[in-house]
């Protein structure tokens, strides 16, 4: 089966991500990736990066991040516990499956 040949485009994104990985290892610290267990985040593949150096990174990279889930994901966690309602939520949804 033959693969499609990168465009250069797909090359540009090839090397954002690049260079994205190595400056998210460079803001890494070990003391974010433990506290990492006090929320229960699973951290098999993390970094241990501070969320204000993602966000950082974000908007170092822009906003022509059309298929990045993960950032958007962290963006609108980030954004829900800081409403009035959002521990209220977590217990709630803790106790069962609604």
């Amino acid at each position: 089966m033959k693969t499609a040949k990168p465009t250069p485009i797909d090359r540009e994104v090839d090397e954002e991500v690049k260079e994205a990985l190595k400056w998210l290892k460079s803001h890494s610290d070990q003391a974010t990736l433990e506290g990492m267990a006090r929320y229960v985040i699973p951290s098999t593949h993390a970094m241990g990066v501070a969320m204000r150096d993602v966000k950082a990174l974000g908007t170092q990279l822009g906003t022509n991040q059309d298929h990045n889930w993960a950032f958007y994901d962290a963006m609108s966690f980030n954004l829900f516990d800081r409403t009035p309602h959002a521990w209220a939520k977590v217990h709630k949804w803790s106790l069962g499956n609604e």
